[in-house]
């Protein structure tokens, strides 16, 4: 009986939030780089851009099994519209699908096998951070759909 009020109160608050406008400005260039730049006991990840369009997210796990990921993809093949924030205990990340969500994202482990995904998930350190980044992707995301 007692958990039925908290699902209510769960689903309600979800749905507000959706209401909510997203008045998070897109940082700059640099800002953004910064902001990917994650560095903590579970994870290190950094983002480089290549050319205006051309993405590369290096993510090397430090905890339990180390490994290393490389994704490389274009942003005009991601769905601006896909960014959506996941929260998880202390874990904040921006998940970008591709568009008709294909599997074109090039997934690299430990510099050996490569396979493709559809979806990319960018840690953040906080929720500003990544309603910054949800925001500063979808532009540069519609400005390499031009």
């Amino acid at each position: 009986e007692s958990v039925l009020p908290a699902q209510r109160a769960q689903v309600a608050i979800e749905n507000l939030a959706k209401e909510c406008p997203d008045e998070t400005p897109a940082p700059d260039n640099s800002t953004m780089l910064d902001l990917l730049a994650v560095d903590n006991e579970d994870l290190e990840q950094e983002v480089t851009f290549s050319d205006e369009c051309l993405c590369t997210v290096r993510q090397r796990a430090k905890s339990g099994r180390e490994k290393e990921l490389i994704y490389e993809f274009n942003l005009f093949d991601l769905s601006a519209g896909s960014a959506e924030i996941d929260i998880s205990g202390k874990k904040v990340e921006v998940v970008f699908e591709t568009n008709r969500k294909e599997e074109i994202i090039q997934v690299r482990e430990d510099a050996e096998e490569q396979t493709y995904t559809d979806e990319i998930s960018l840690a953040l350190p906080d929720l500003q951070s990544a309603k910054q980044i949800q925001s500063g992707f979808k532009q540069l995301i519609e400005a390499c759909d031009n």
